[in-house]
């Protein structure tokens, strides 16, 4: 009798908890910052010509859209997340051997193990969302398709599928910029692998470069890009800066603290599941490569550092040279070689080359920060899911070999696993949203009894949201939105969006938790 979906319970309940965390991320978000100046723009035409902030035109008509309307945002945030999820989890089936149900929990583990500055930057952030995770969707249905070049197999090709890749292209360049370059290194690479190989060109990588240098050239020739290529920028915020002191500079500031260091349960994973799979290529031979021994020690003290550093204390810097992050650097590089050497030992072939693309994902999805001002942590979304590729992929290949004995307990407490993940982030989310209903009516009933000060209660768990609080808390007065030759700043806004008087942000702000007006309110 063949197996069906639902006939696995295990794959079943992995599904059914995924669908229900979306369905509740996506009812409870807050609007935030950047969300609350999409909202008050009243039409897509003033967005596209007059209001375009960048060129990511593709997954900006999306934000649009689903800030107005809540039906609308809670149906793309469930699609898009099945979609990652489902594409996600296709990259471990060739480790998990096909079987679906370890591969989708590995995908989910991605997920529910992102920082907590992911959860409160893309998750529980439309605009984050919507740029960060579409935009890796089209990565990883390229790179499947890549993928199969690696094994011994003839290309075949359908031509009416030539106009869909150079639709994914094009549109997988008009939602975030370093997606868009890593697209374009991603497809040059595939049609040189492709030409040294077989001595042909697939014509799906010449429509999918073709589509997404068309892109490229829509997003980077907008006003701003070309004001911020000259150092003029309307927000005042944003730059690109090329010179080699600050190059270095961004790198020991910003670029080494977020591109590997605080994945330390993908780094403890990685090293553990690359020394089992040495372990069992050189078991019985009795040369093993030569700096094999290195390398792992290389491995092992990254682990515990990036464990140590994330957990407890990170490294300060003491110096204006930046001495202790420039060792770090050096260290993260002899621990990006250290990587590539025991993947090139370990595994040949298709499976090789396979792993080597995840990793050197990172660092491609990663080097245009270096010029690109400014960075936050969300940025390296797309590095961190590359990490999770890279990692689980090999962990993946460990579970398939081993035997668990009883197969059903274990499952049963992977699904209770991922089932306690969703009830913690839904209770997160719930709670936050409930919070930011009452505060919002409690700021009403304020201005309707002309307070001196008002009370402003703050979430409950601000790190898993992008509150709008924030603003101003931080008095940001500045703003880009103009509407009827007025200039409005976030604050103003965010007063506007949710039907309070602007006079509020006169008076005297205070701000409390949510326990403290419950106990106010008995």
């Amino acid at each position: 009798m063949k197996k069906t979906f639902f006939s696995d319970k295990f794959r079943v309940v992995l599904w059914c908890a995924f669908i229900v965390y979306s369905l509740i991320q996506g009812c409870c978000l807050i609007l935030g910052v950047d969300d609350i100046w999409w909202y008050n723009i009243d039409t897509l035409s003033d967005l596209l010509l007059k209001y375009n902030q960048n060129g990511r035109f593709f997954t900006n008509i999306i934000t649009y859209f689903i800030c107005h309307s809540f039906v609308l945002r809670v149906g793309v945030y469930l699609v898009v997340f099945l979609i990652f999820l489902r594409y996600l989890s296709k990259h471990f089936l060739p480790s998990a051997n096909g079987k679906k149900s370890l591969s989708e929990f590995l995908a989910i583990g991605v997920i529910f193990l992102s920082p907590w500055f992911f959860n409160m930057h893309i998750y529980t952030w439309i605009s984050g969302f919507t740029n960060y995770m579409i935009s890796l969707i089209f990565s990883f249905v390229y790179l499947l398709h890549i993928f199969l070049m690696f094994d011994e197999k003839p290309l075949k090709e359908k031509a009416t599928t030539i106009i869909l890749w150079f639709i994914l292209g094009l549109c997988g360049s008009l939602c975030v910029e370093n997606i868009s370059l890593y697209h374009l290194c991603l497809s040059i690479f595939a049609g040189a692998f492709a030409l040294v190989k077989y001595r042909k060109v697939r014509f799906s990588d010449v429509a999918f470069l073709f589509g997404t240098l068309i892109g490229i050239f829509f997003m980077f020739s907008g006003y701003d890009y070309v004001g911020l290529a000259k150092g003029i920028d309307s927000d005042g915020i944003r730059s690109m800066d090329f010179q080699t002191t600050e190059l270095f500079t961004k790198l020991y500031t910003k670029i080494i603290e977020n591109f590997s260091r605080r994945f330390f349960i993908f780094h403890i994973i990685l090293v553990g599941s690359l020394i089992i799979l040495f372990s069992r290529r050189f078991a019985n031979s009795d040369k093993k490569p030569k700096y094999s021994v290195p390398c792992i020690v290389i491995m092992l003290f990254y682990a515990v550092f990036s464990l140590y550093s994330t957990i407890s204390e990170e490294p300060l810097e003491i110096s204006p040279a930046f001495k202790i992050r420039a060792l770090e650097s050096a260290f993260t590089f002899m621990y990006l070689i250290a990587l590539v050497y025991m993947v090139s030992v370990t595994f040949s072939g298709s499976r090789r080359i396979r792993s080597l693309v995840y990793l050197l994902s990172t660092v491609v999805v990663t080097a245009p920060f270096l010029v690109a001002n400014p960075v936050s942590a969300r940025c390296f979304y797309a590095d961190y899911v590359f990490w999770g590729l890279f990692t689980f992929d090999l962990l993946a290949e460990i579970l398939t070999s081993v035997s668990f004995g009883d197969i059903k307990t274990i499952k049963t407490a992977a699904a209770a696993m991922v089932c306690g993940f969703t009830f913690v982030f839904s209770f997160i989310n719930i709670s936050n949203k409930v919070v930011d209903i009452i505060r919002i009516d409690y700021i009403k009933e304020q201005m309707a009894e002309n307070t001196k000060t008002i009370e402003y209660i703050e979430l409950p768990y601000s790190m898993y949201a992008f509150d709008p609080i924030e603003m101003i808390k931080k008095e940001e007065t500045y703003g880009h939105l103009e509407k009827n030759g007025v200039v409005y700043s976030y604050p103003q806004l965010l007063c506007m969006t949710n039907d309070i008087d602007v006079s509020m942000l006169d008076k005297t702000i205070i701000y409390i938790s949510v326990l403290d007006y419950n106990i106010k309110e008995r």
